[in-house]
This record gives structure tokens, sequence and C-alpha cells, in this order.
């Protein structure tokens, strides 16, 4: 009799190089299908972490993370905050906020925590 292993989603920290990465591949998208294809979440934006990315590692809440949704073409990272014991996971865009705080810049890191 097989036992079920539960299925580990690994969480990785989004970088400049994890944002070029989904910059080629919007661009290759686009050059594939002519046009960038509607989103379609798994996830909504404010909902509460799926089981399938339990334990959440902690030195990563508040932390810019590369999209976690594969359906989402656009130029955003997620954000995983708690509340209530809850996990819950939120998107912002990749380009620069005021066309000048990029996501890694101080004060748009310190808003968004």
């Amino acid at each position: 009799r097989a036992s079920k292993s539960k299925v580990k989603v690994q969480v990785r920290p989004f970088t400049k190089q994890s944002l070029d990465k989904h910059e080629s591949r919007s661009a290759q998208i686009v050059k594939d299908y002519g046009f960038q294809p509607k989103r379609k979440l798994s996830v909504e934006d404010g909902s509460v972490l799926p089981c399938k990315y339990e334990p959440f590692p902690s030195h990563l809440y508040g932390k810019p993370l590369e999209e976690i949704d594969n359906f989402i073409y656009e130029e955003t990272f997620c954000v995983v905050s708690k509340r209530f014991r809850k996990k819950y996971i939120h998107r912002f865009t990749a380009t620069p906020s005021f066309f000048y705080f990029s996501p890694w810049n101080t004060v748009r890191r310190t808003c968004i925590f």
C-alpha cells in the first residue's frame, strides 16, 4: 500500500533575476501567441494561503516573493502576511511605484510590510 506524501511547493524570494526571468517569459508568450493571455487566478488576492505552502518559512513573512500562481503572466510579486493565526497572500505590481520606487526600495518595502 502506497503512502500519500504531501507535495511541498517551494516559495522563493522575489529578486531582480526573477523579474528578468518573468519579463522574458511574458515576452515569449506574446511572441508565441500574439497577445497576453488573461489572468487565471488559482489563488485570489487577499485570500488565505493554500495548505500546499505549509509550513510557511517564518523568515519570508512580509518579504517580496515570486508569484506563486503559475497562471499570472503580469509583472507581479506576492507578499504573505500573518493575521489572527492565518496566513494571507497579497499581490503587488513589480513596476516602479510612482515611477520611482522599485520593489526593492526601502520605503516601498516598509510600506508593504
